[in-house]
């Protein structure tokens, strides 16, 4: 009994060894095709990271942005349509007159800036034809817009100008300020009587 109870002590000891064997092979295995994986400049990726065709799918939440060369020629042709847009209201004073009546805030601004260039470059023709525009729409604009207009009208009033233009621009003055209460904020109303005042005494000087 002694002697049988050794002998399957001695197989089970052998089955042991076989199967510690055997992983021991399995593991090198996997080791080898890890080793030769990264030898060749490939990474593992787990199973649920590669598609049917073996290509990487991407993580949620990844998003790659790609420029094409069709918005790179957008934003040229936006850039060079400004320099058109700014050479066409600079050089043309029936340009200025109409971005005045129904242009857009950042056109008229545009306008108002190159309103002094233009009195120095053709007086007459601002007198005329630019003048009676803002005098008759300044009220419809924005606030910040006619402080930016009584500046200009400041400097023009400070020019000798025929009575006729001056009294254009002293009516107008007038309007801005009666209009004051309705369209500017109360904190804002001191400073902005007080400039279109400036400009009502300045014109009825001449």
């Amino acid at each position: 009994a002694r002697v049988q109870q050794l002998e399957q002590m001695l197989q089970q000891a052998s089955i042991e060894a076989d199967q510690a064997s055997q992983q021991n092979h399995t593991d090198d295995a996997n080791n080898t095709n890890d080793m030769d994986a990264n030898a060749s400049g490939f990474e593992i990726l787990p199973s649920s990271d590669i598609d049917a065709d073996g290509n990487p799918i991407e993580s949620p939440g990844t998003t790659t942005t790609t420029t094409s060369s069709s918005e790179e020629q957008d934003t040229e042709y936006i850039a060079v349509q400004d320099d058109v847009f700014y050479d066409e209201v600079i050089y043309s004073v029936q340009k200025m007159v109409e971005l005045l009546e129904t242009g857009l805030d950042t056109e008229k601004e545009l306008v108002i800036f190159e309103i002094q260039q233009l009195v120095d470059q053709c007086f007459d023709e601002v007198l005329d034809t630019v003048l009676p525009v803002i005098c008759d729409n300044m009220h419809t604009w924005s606030v910040n817009l006619q402080f930016k207009m009584a500046e200009n009208m400041l400097s023009l009033v400070a020019m000798t100008i025929p009575h006729k233009y001056s009294w254009q621009i002293a009516v107008a003055a007038y309007n801005q300020i009666s209009g004051a209460l309705t369209y500017v904020i109360p904190e804002e109303q001191d400073v902005y009587v007080d400039s279109w005042t400036t400009v009502l005494a300045e014109s009825i000087q001449h």
